[in-house]
């Protein structure tokens, strides 16, 4: 617990420091509905927290929280515009940006974070892997074929010995990852909290994938329809300025925001007090954007190559 502390410790130093915030802003007499879509997990925290504690309601947003299961089908509720803003990794975003569909991404949320990892792979207890080169034609779990865990994955294969084409890639839901892992129906798994920690007693920590990308990188991100952005731009400003003070109180209150999370997710408590908990993101870093791109287009999530500063949406000068 102490060398996680410490470690959380240091990741925080690693997120820009925040100016002071600005005074609340009064509450429109109207408020504005927006449509946000989220994963049930800590990463979706900022929406949670700015409800919880009135914060959408003080910027005069009457905020729709939606839970799907996968970025995937966040981006193509957002695309289609039964949503306004969701939450995804980069890769499902850059794809429908390369394919002209007009998303873009507005803020970050959690962070992958060498130093206080949430995305794990695993492997069985009794498993004799040990390293990249002895999954070379073994069958992997992750959540969803293509996404960034995939990838991420793919990418610390190859970067440590191993060969990521020689690998069969079964895609399963969090939760049915350590039965499967138990049961030796895989070798090994991609794993987000909280499921990591409830993995623990059958599978044991294999590598953290996506620090083959960078050592700091979002997760996931926040990110908008287009044609929402260029008809509500104020407001859209007023959403990342919630989800950015989310992203710094969530911070420096674990406990409280714990709390909420409870309320919001199906987290249990137990695996709330065990689980390494997410840092949010408090600014967007496009070099960390890029990285993902580069890093999707390597492994064909994303079609072609993309310049960061054309994907990450700009809030008008007042």
């Amino acid at each position: 617990m102490h060398e996680r502390h410490l470690g959380r410790r240091a990741a925080l130093a690693l997120i820009a420091a925040a100016p002071a915030l600005a005074a609340r802003p009064a509450r429109a007499a109207t408020p504005v509905t927006v449509r946000i879509g989220v994963q049930p997990v800590e990463s979706a925290g900022q929406t949670f927290y700015g409800k919880d504690l009135g914060w959408f309601d003080q910027a005069g947003i009457d905020v729709e929280i939606t839970t799907l299961s996968n970025g995937g089908a966040l981006v193509a509720a957002v695309i289609s515009g039964a949503l306004d803003v969701g939450l995804s990794a980069v890769g499902p975003v850059a794809q429908g940006f390369v394919k002209g569909l007009g998303v873009k991404i507005i803020a970050p949320a959690g962070m992958s974070l060498s130093t206080a990892p949430t995305d794990i792979t695993m492997v069985a207890l009794d498993s004799p892997i040990k390293t990249a080169a002895d999954l070379n034609g073994k069958t992997i779990a992750v959540n969803g074929l293509g996404n960034v865990l995939m990838y991420a994955t793919q990418a610390w294969i190859d970067k440590n010995g191993g060969n990521s084409k020689s690998v069969k890639w079964l895609e399963l839901p969090f939760p049915a990852m350590a039965d499967a892992l138990a049961a030796h129906r895989v070798d090994a798994a991609t794993l987000a909290e909280p499921y990591v920690s409830a993995a623990k007693p059958v599978a044991r920590i294999l590598a953290s994938p996506m620090d083959a990308i960078a050592p700091i990188i979002p997760a996931t991100t926040w990110f908008a329809n287009g044609t929402w952005l260029q008809t509500q731009p104020a407001v859209a400003a007023k959403v990342v300025d919630v989800l950015r003070r989310a992203a710094i109180w969530a911070n420096g209150h674990p406990k409280e925001s714990g709390a909420i999370l409870l309320r919001y997710t199906p987290i249990k408590p137990e695996s709330l007090a065990a689980m390494t908990r997410s840092t949010f993101g408090v600014d967007i870093v496009p070099s960390q954007i890029q990285a993902l791109i580069d890093t999707g287009v390597k492994y064909n999530d994303v079609d072609h190559a993309l310049n960061a500063s054309d994907l990450i949406w700009k809030a008008p000068k007042a």
